[in-house]
């Protein structure tokens, strides 16, 4: 019973028969449910050819027709005779076959519209950290948690440059998400790019750069990013990767 249930509703999903807020709902419970995604996908690929087989055959059956019409006998016929109603099925098939198709895909998005929609200023890896160079970001950071995040950026660009502190590529880290929530993508790029790539810091590094691409409108940056990011199954944002990438535009 549950699984029918699981089915049906990946059916309304894709058919688009949920509201605004109940698609927002599943969508979120897929990326976070990996087995959920799998059949997702399976379900939307079996649409794909279940489609495909039918204007396969509707095509086949409207040759058929077309060939077992004969001449007709030299009487006066019926304006509208059956060779102009199998052209009108062939038209229409051409028609509304493609708009059936653009119908049953996903809502695509723009780069700023994903942007807006999955960005996180919170750096998972620092969660539950209660080091020293953790507090010293912390009280960095507190500013912009008030929305003054000139003053974080003037704190960690001082971070940063102390010789003393030794958590460079978390700092950088920060510093990159802070220029991102400041409006300023470019600066948040040259951050980013400082990550260590042996940081532990170094994959969401990675996630945050196809935001920061995305924000600028670079979107052949922002997809090769992602596609990186995607095609390595243990990377922590690999789920988010192919979800932005299905619904960009």
């Amino acid at each position: 019973m549950e699984e029918q249930l699981i089915y049906d509703r990946i059916d309304r999903y894709l058919s688009g028969q949920m509201t605004p807020e109940e698609g927002q709902a599943f969508e979120a419970e897929v990326k976070a449910d990996p087995t959920l995604a799998a059949e997702v996908v399976l379900q939307t690929q079996a649409r794909h050819a279940a489609r495909a087989s039918a204007k396969d055959a509707l095509k086949a059956q409207l040759m058929q027709e077309l060939k077992d019409i004969k001449p007709a006998a030299p009487v006066r016929q019926h304006p509208f005779t059956r060779v102009h109603m199998v052209a009108a099925a062939v038209i229409i098939l051409l028609i509304v076959g493609p708009l059936l198709y653009q119908a049953l895909q996903p809502d695509k998005m723009s780069g700023e519209e994903l942007y807006a929609e999955v960005f996180d200023p919170q750096i998972t890896a620092t969660r539950g950290d209660t080091s020293s160079t953790s507090i010293s970001l912390q009280q960095a950071l507190a500013p912009a948690t008030q929305g003054d995040f000139a003053a974080s950026i003037s704190r960690l660009e001082r971070l940063v440059a102390d010789t003393a502190f030794t958590q460079k590529s978390k700092a950088y880290l920060s510093l990159g998400i802070t220029y991102l929530q400041a409006e300023q993508p470019e600066k948040a790029l040259e951050s980013f790019q400082k990550v260590g790539v042996k940081s532990y810091y170094y994959s969401e590094a990675n996630w945050y750069t196809a935001l920061a691409y995305m924000k600028l409108g670079d979107r052949g940056n922002a997809y090769f990013t992602l596609k990186d990011i995607e095609m390595v199954q243990s990377h922590p944002y690999q789920q988010q990767a192919a979800y932005v990438l299905k619904r960009m535009k």
